[in-house]
């Protein structure tokens, strides 16, 4: 063991941590804050010596240990700084000098979407989170970012979780993973774990455990267990069937609040695709006052759309179709009929569809994205097709984490648009 060392830490990178200069690189501190002196032991933080003005009381009993969060300690005004100059820094990366707008902030309680882990762990089921930097799950009584709905249906959901667990062998090392979301009249439960053959005794334990936690419907490996009526979710006035597991956003309020960026950036078009569009929670909005072409590579969540079509009235047409775009993205040729694109790729970004996008004439782009460094990369794409970013608009939906969901806005010029034509 080196003798201890002191050092300051100069800035907050992208997950949280602190970072100080070291001999051999940087010194990265676990809720360390700029201006804070700590103490460190064979380079790993072992006190804080000093503390930043910036920093407050975390919110949850669990923070340090359980990883979900990573942001808790820093007061407001700082943490907003923070997560908006992590964009503007992702964009000033490719080369793009641009101002986000004001950060929309969420309130606490409102995620809709939680995915714990589960596993044996001699011989008892251990649920929760992972531990920040390591496998080993952090057993949750509370949560200041969960709707609820989920932390009353804690104890069910950890009941469901240890009965499956009991199936398995002791012996054997298998982690469950469970998606819970928060619907209209109920939660909604997908599981993944491991190879699983179901006695129908288990399947009725299992089903009387997902009732006790107002689950709508407990699917195991695809395997519907037991549901009391179809998921359902309202978005803007429309009723939409919501897969099991399928991706929603996180927090209610910003898909109203991307919706509204969305409608507003689009408001003169007539014809709009929907790139990425999954069961349509952007797709009804648009389709108030423009025909909306829905494209998404899952089959399951255009079939879902197109139910949804049928049982909702006063929209404009909407058309529903099945594509992958990463192996074959809409062409220019056939984007030419669209007047403004909206797209929601997955962390990966969509580099082949804002390619192509960038060689067509479509007047309004609107992105959205929850990986910044992707969203920047494919900005720089249509910027040198002939796009400006007219609007760079962050949304805390991934409250007290270096996650950051965030709306661009691109519009060609009519100059530009001719030239693409021709």
């Amino acid at each position: 063991m080196s003798d201890p060392v002191e050092t300051e830490i100069l800035r907050v990178g992208a997950q949280g941590d602190g970072i100080a200069d070291g001999v051999d690189g940087p010194i990265f501190v676990p809720q360390g804050l700029p201006g804070e002196r700590w103490r460190l032991i064979d380079g790993r933080a072992a006190k804080r010596l000093s503390s930043s003005p910036s920093r407050q009381q975390p919110v949850c009993a669990h923070f340090s240990e359980c990883g979900g969060c990573s942001a808790q300690h820093m007061a407001t005004d700082f943490y907003s700084d923070w997560k908006v100059e992590a964009l503007r820094t992702a964009f000033a990366h490719r080369g793009i000098d641009t101002t986000p707008e004001p950060m929309r902030r969420v309130g606490a309680h409102t995620r809709r979407r939680a995915t714990f882990s589960f596993a044996r762990v001699d011989g008892k089921c251990a649920f929760g989170f992972h531990r920040g930097g390591d496998k080993a799950l952090v057993d949750v009584f509370e949560c200041p970012v969960l709707a609820p709905a989920i932390i009353e249906a804690l104890p069910d959901l950890r009941a469901v979780a240890a009965t499956l667990a009991s199936v398995r062998s002791r012996s054997e090392k298998c982690e469950g993973r469970m998606v819970v979301t928060a619907l209209d009249h109920g939660l909604d439960i997908a599981i993944t774990y491991g190879r699983l053959n179901l006695a129908p005794a288990m399947r009725t334990e299992l089903s009387e455990r997902a009732l006790a936690a107002k689950a709508l419907s407990l699917q195991i490996n695809g395997d519907l267990i037991v549901q009391t009526q179809a998921p359902v979710l309202t978005v803007n006035g429309a009723q939409l069937e919501a897969l099991s597991g399928v991706f929603l956003q996180a927090v209610s309020e910003v898909e109203q609040t991307i919706a509204d960026l969305c409608i507003h950036a689009t408001k003169k078009a007539k014809k709009v695709a929907d790139l990425f569009s999954g069961i349509g929670t952007f797709t009804f909005p648009l389709a108030r006052s423009a025909r909306v072409y829905a494209f998404d590579s899952d089959v399951a969540a255009i079939n879902s759309l197109s139910n949804s079509v049928k049982r909702n009235q006063g929209y404009k047409p909407i058309i529903a179709q099945h594509r992958d775009l990463f192996r074959d993205p809409l062409s220019p040729r056939e984007l030419r009929e669209f007047d403004a694109v909206v797209l929601n790729p997955p962390r990966a970004g969509a580099a082949e569809q804002s390619e192509r996008l960038a060689r067509s004439t479509v007047g309004t782009v609107a992105m959205i994205a929850c990986n910044p460094a992707t969203l920047a990369r494919d900005a720089r794409y249509l910027i040198d097709g002939g796009y400006m970013l007219r609007a760079l608009t962050p949304i805390d939906q991934f409250l007290y984490s270096g996650h950051l969901e965030a709306v661009a806005v691109f519009q060609r010029s009519d100059a530009s648009a001719r030239r693409r034509a021709t």
